[in-house]
């Protein structure tokens, strides 16, 4: 149906003060006064001072060809509302979005990036990058810190995505990389402490403080040909990264050592893996890594203790897989289908094709409301 999408307040989430990564785990909502929660977009249910709920499990499906929202069910893998934008839908990678279950999201548009807050999918604040073509943004583990990286002007922002802080949605400083390095996509160790950047006009790989803003690695790899997406793992020990070399590759990367990335192994269609490796995203226990293969229309597993291809999904014909994004309980992978107006849901215990469905046209971004599971506390 098409309407507005309605949620309510976010209750504020009380963690254990420590917890595994992947941990079935249900979460305490503490509530000053009584709220409303949006379940399952559309219901509504009143909930008393103290009571336990969780926030809905929902997927967001941003599609660009009609600048709407499909509002994704995963527990029935149907789309419960489809909302419009107030502007252009555009690219959502979830493996950059660490905060997820902030109550925000940072979607990269032309020009600007835009806050959005996830609970009724209004802009919260935007922020100008009018001279920057090709905007990755990501958000901090800790929800209050939004890294803007721009590959024409390879400059790294901060924002500031504090709620709370009169410069919410504010740029509080920028640093520019030398050497006209491309910066192409970002990714985030599990502290927020280090983002790791391919250098697609260089052809090399960065490490960026995000404390200081100092470069602390940056150095070419053999083979390693317009690396243009990376994404790290959430336990943080492999960062993979998608290079064009051949028919499209995938080099994992030992971040044991944080600041000094070991390749492991690059993986190719030698290693069965598909043509056109587009982006990844991996697993919640991070054994598994889900390539998305852009031209061959499907998806490549790779298991990260032998870093081989151990199971391909088959796609439908024509789908170009963009962008993929997990269930709160890991248990499904939704892939948006740019090319067939379709999102794929897949089991990821067993690697079976559930279903296809359908959503608006062009879908090029996709996020869930909440990945505060990949938090330590």
């Amino acid at each position: 149906m098409k309407g507005n999408l309605n949620m309510s307040l976010r209750p504020i989430i009380k963690r254990p003060a420590s917890r595994t990564r992947w941990q079935k785990l249900e979460r305490v909502a503490v509530v000053a006064v009584t709220a409303v929660i949006g379940a399952a977009c559309g219901t509504t249910t009143s909930i008393s001072k103290g009571q336990q709920v969780r926030p809905a499990d929902l997927i967001y499906t941003f599609n660009k060809g009609d600048g709407t929202v499909s509002v994704i069910d995963p527990s029935t893998a149907t789309v419960k509302v489809v909302q419009n934008l107030p502007f252009p839908a555009y690219g959502l990678y979830p493996s950059n979005q660490y905060g997820l279950g902030s109550g925000y999201l940072l979607v990269p548009e032309p020009g600007k990036v835009v806050v959005l807050k996830d609970q009724n999918l209004k802009a919260a604040a935007t922020i100008n990058m009018a001279a920057a073509k090709g905007i990755w943004a990501a958000i901090m583990p800790n929800g209050k810190t939004g890294l803007l990286v721009g590959r024409s002007t390879d400059q790294i922002s901060w924002v500031n995505m504090n709620p709370a802080s009169r410069e919410f949605g504010v740029v509080t400083r920028s640093v520019t990389v030398p050497n006209k390095a491309g910066l192409c996509d970002v990714s985030l160790s599990p502290s927020g402490q280090y983002a790791y950047i391919p250098d697609l006009l260089t052809n090399q790989i960065q490490v960026v403080d995000t404390t200081t803003g100092d470069t602390v690695y940056q150095a070419s790899v053999p083979g390693l040909v317009k690396p243009f997406m990376g994404t790290v793992s959430w336990n943080g020990k492999i960062w993979a990264v998608e290079s064009a070399a051949g028919n499209g590759s995938v080099f994992y990367f030992d971040l044991s050592n944080p600041t000094q990335p070991k390749l492991i192994k690059s993986v190719t269609q030698l290693n069965g893996l598909g043509l056109g490796a587009h982006t990844d995203e991996f697993s919640p226990n991070s054994r598994y890594d889900f390539v998305l293969d852009r031209t061959s229309s499907q998806v490549s597993v790779v298991d990260t203790t032998t870093f081989n291809v151990v199971h391909t999904i088959t796609l439908p014909v024509g789908g170009l897989p963009r962008v993929a994004a997990f269930s709160y309980n890991g248990n499904k992978l939704f892939v948006s289908l740019e090319g067939v107006n379709s999102v794929a849901d897949i089991n990821t215990k067993t690697f079976a094709l559930t279903s296809i469905i359908k959503v608006g046209t062009d879908p090029v971004g996709i996020a869930p409301t909440d990945y505060s599971w990949v938090h330590n506390g």
